[in-house]
């Protein structure tokens, strides 16, 4: 995979869970708890950013969103576009946009930007699905990370094609 990041199982759960846990309880958890585990997360998140830096002499700062959108070249986004695969990352995404999880696509993509790129094995990736079943705001989310709506698929077809509504 581009920019030697490999996603596998083990990294979409750990950022699936790491989402869970930042998301509030509405069950009226115990407070104490609640605050060790917001500790725990931002020591993880502190770890996780420097090991981001480490290699090119800088450290991250894990708060800032869009710190990977631009870092992604034309070059980088055409090979991961050229890439077509089913995976466990594209069947992630697929069930993010088909339930209309918009708050757990933003996190899944500020943790791994080079996935709004990713196309399964039709040639379909996150824009086509978001097209085709409605979801404006994952559109525009997607629009932010530089995600083409001009690709095409195995039979051609680009996202803009798939939706009767207009985006």
């Amino acid at each position: 995979m581009c920019l030697g990041h490999k996603i596998d199982d083990a990294n979409v759960n750990a950022i699936l869970l790491a989402y869970s846990l930042r998301r509030p309880c509405m069950n009226g958890s115990d407070p104490e708890k609640a605050k060790r585990r917001a500790e725990i997360r931002e020591r993880k998140e502190r770890e996780r950013a420097q090991r981001q830096g480490a290699g090119n002499g800088e450290t991250m700062d894990p708060d800032r969103k869009s710190r990977t959108v631009s870092s992604l070249t034309k070059a980088q986004i055409r090979e991961i576009n050229q890439d077509w695969q089913d995976t466990s990352v594209t069947s992630r995404l697929y069930e993010i946009i088909k339930s209309n999880d918009i708050d757990s696509l933003a996190y899944f993509l500020q943790e791994e930007p080079h996935a709004a790129h990713v196309r399964s094995k039709d040639g379909r990736g996150p824009m086509f699905w978001a097209h085709e079943m409605g979801r404006k705001s994952m559109v525009s989310l997607l629009k932010t990370h530089r995600v083409s709506e001009k690709v095409r698929d195995k039979d051609g077809i680009t996202p803009l094609e798939l939706g009767d509504d207009e985006l």
